[in-house]
């Protein structure tokens, strides 16, 4: 585990899972220790952009202003409106902690509970999955990863946000369960550097996928699977109660979508992934199983 010698992660206490949150620092100092070797042996035009890993790197530290025009344009064509409930303390009679003085005195409201405040927009944490099935190609996942894109910049508009990035998966040969957290930017958004996270899949496929290899004490020369725990779960537990949603990483049917009308799949998929709060991951293992990813 090279790349970890200096980054604190965690063993699950029943889980066999081992779990890490990296700062943009962390992460460029880890996939700085990382073999290139195999990477940029399976580094094909369709399976990252024809970019290397120390090219990776270098986008990485300096950030992806192309992605960032391109996400723009798409920008101006979506009308997002996701709610993120903000609650506020307030004395009622019925509540969760008791108010004894106003018991007491005989006041009705001895109780304090929290009310809903629909007026007030409160912030919201965007989890973008960066793993994919293994058959999609680079091009569509930079269209996948602008539209991403797109979504924080509208909701950044109306909210803070938070934004995460994921990469949950299981090394085959490690005999454990990855999860890697990374905090890609809160308000305000740096979105050169959130574009070379997301906008570009060699990101994930030459470096984080190796990160997810290492802390499994694994080598790069096994397959990369799907975590047991669904990453609905890990990313719910993660977010303990603070509103958030998922974007999920894509199979062939979600590109399919995202190609044939862009603007609608960012609209649908996100107020779906709000409300579920990311229930299609759920599928997502044995999806994967019966399709043999």
């Amino acid at each position: 585990m090279k790349c970890f010698t200096d980054i604190p992660w965690t063993q699950h206490p029943t889980r066999k899972q081992r779990s890490v949150e990296l700062t943009h620092e962390q992460a460029l100092m880890a996939c700085g220790k990382l073999d290139h070797t195999h990477a940029d042996m399976m580094g094909s035009g369709s399976w990252n952009g024809g970019t290397d890993s120390r090219a990776s790197l270098k986008l990485l530290a300096t950030g992806d202003l192309a992605s960032v025009t391109e996400a723009e344009a798409m920008l101006s064509q979506l009308d997002l409106h996701v709610e993120s409930p903000h609650y506020h303390p307030e004395a009622m009679p019925v509540g969760c902690a008791p108010r004894v003085g106003a018991f007491m005195a005989g006041d009705p409201c001895d109780m304090m509970g929290r009310r809903r405040d629909d007026m007030v927009q409160g912030p919201i944490r965007v989890y973008v999955s960066m793993v994919s099935s293994g058959g999609i190609d680079d091009a569509d996942l930079r269209k996948r990863g602008i539209a991403c894109l797109a979504i924080v910049m509208a909701l950044a508009q109306q909210r803070p946000v938070e934004l995460w990035g994921l990469v949950a998966s299981h090394p085959y040969e490690g005999h454990m369960d990855t999860v890697l957290f990374f905090p890609m930017c809160m308000t305000p958004l740096d979105l050169a550097r959130v574009a070379a996270y997301i906008g570009r899949s060699a990101t994930a496929r030459n470096l984080f996928y190796g990160l997810a290899y290492d802390l499994a004490d694994s080598t790069r020369d096994g397959s990369l699977g799907w975590p047991e725990t669904p990453e609905g779960k890990l990313c719910e537990e993660h977010a303990a109660g603070t509103p958030h949603i998922l974007i999920p990483g894509p199979f062939y049917d979600q590109i399919r979508e995202l190609s044939n009308d862009a603007k609608g799949w960012c609209e649908k998929h996100l107020k779906l992934a709000l409300e579920a709060k990311g229930a299609g991951f759920d599928d997502n293992a044995a999806k994967c199983r019966e399709m043999g990813e």
